[in-house]
């Protein structure tokens, strides 16, 4: 699902799916995918309030680097969805983003704010 995510997505460098863990209680990563999918642990530790957010809420949310440019640990742009079940509830968040441009998702894709 990640990858073609990023298929799909030109603007999208890597694609990011977390699950909630109800064992700790803690969102997990699951899946990455992109030519940034190497996402180091302290650039996950950056997007988690992000993403936390996104999975408690049930709402989509987008960031953006005031600049358009990447922001210490932080995509310059980053779009993040909650993955809902029917059956399940919320299971997680899915999130793609662009390491470069801050304008990378700007009324481009519609799965994001």
């Amino acid at each position: 699902m990640a990858q073609a995510m990023c298929e799909a997505i030109p603007e999208a460098q890597f694609c990011l799916i977390v699950l909630h863990n109800p064992q700790t209680n803690l969102l997990e990563r699951t899946a990455e995918a992109g030519d940034g999918a190497a996402i180091r642990s302290g650039q996950f530790e950056a997007m988690k309030k992000l993403l936390t957010q996104v999975f408690l809420s049930g709402q989509p949310e987008s960031i953006v680097a005031e600049d358009g440019q990447p922001a210490g640990q932080l995509p310059a742009s980053l779009c993040a969805v909650p993955i809902e079940s029917a059956q399940a509830g919320r299971l997680g968040v899915l999130a793609i983003g662009n390491w470069e441009c801050g304008t990378a998702f700007d009324g481009k894709i519609t799965i994001c704010c």
